[in-house]
């Protein structure tokens, strides 16, 4: 797996959870409110659905599957988790945890999911007495990613201040037929006739 110091990635989270701060402000509201329960659980649905993990190489072995849906449960668990997970104990921990492999097949399965081009993973290592570097924090960019569109194209719906903006449905159809196949979320400021446009081209290559 690529190893990023622990430290950058706590600094990635605290840029992301800015974000859906930010998104928060300019609707005049709160985050439950740009990032309602019913969008993370949907994000979830989609990303632990057959089609993206056929699209994401997430693994063909149903305990591969397992591993991943247990990975992206906890990165979903709480309204600020953002597609990250705390790690306490490096790799044997995850296993503990979840219940659905050892620490080795958690090692492997992390060096798995990382992919040059576009990674599943992201994983913070730390250095901790004499021993090796350990795990102590996962991201899961893509969920971050859409977590993060949802909550700043909401805020646009909310409070438009004469902007086009895309309708729930709209924004729930265009995450469904993207994140399913991989693909980082478009401009949340793109117009509605844009978004439409986009799902037919996306729905033409599932």
């Amino acid at each position: 797996m690529t190893k990023f110091r622990s430290k950058d990635l706590l600094e990635d989270r605290e840029l992301v959870t800015n974000s859906l701060w930010d998104a928060a402000g300019s609707a005049l509201t709160n985050f439950s409110d740009v990032l309602p329960r019913r969008d993370r659980r949907l994000v979830l649905q989609v990303i632990t659905g057959a089609l993206f993990m056929k699209n994401a190489g997430v693994g063909r072995s149903s305990t591969q599957q397992l591993r991943w849906k247990a990975l992206v449960s906890e990165a979903t668990r709480k309204p600020k988790s953002l597609g990250f997970v705390d790690v306490s104990g490096g790799t044997e921990s995850l296993a503990a945890r979840f219940k659905c492999g050892d620490q080795s097949t958690w090692s492997r399965t992390l060096n798995k999911w990382f992919q040059p081009k576009r990674p599943l993973v992201n994983c913070g290592m730390e250095i901790k007495g004499f021993g090796p570097p350990e795990l102590t924090i996962v991201q899961i960019p893509v969920l971050s990613e859409w977590l993060v569109w949802f909550a700043e194209a909401n805020a646009i719906r909310i409070n438009p201040r004469g902007r086009d903006f895309l309708w729930e449905s709209t924004m729930r159809k265009l995450m469904e037929v993207g994140l399913s196949q991989n693909s980082p979320p478009p401009s949340p400021e793109m117009s509605r006739a844009r978004a439409e446009r986009m799902i037919v081209t996306l729905e033409r290559t599932v």
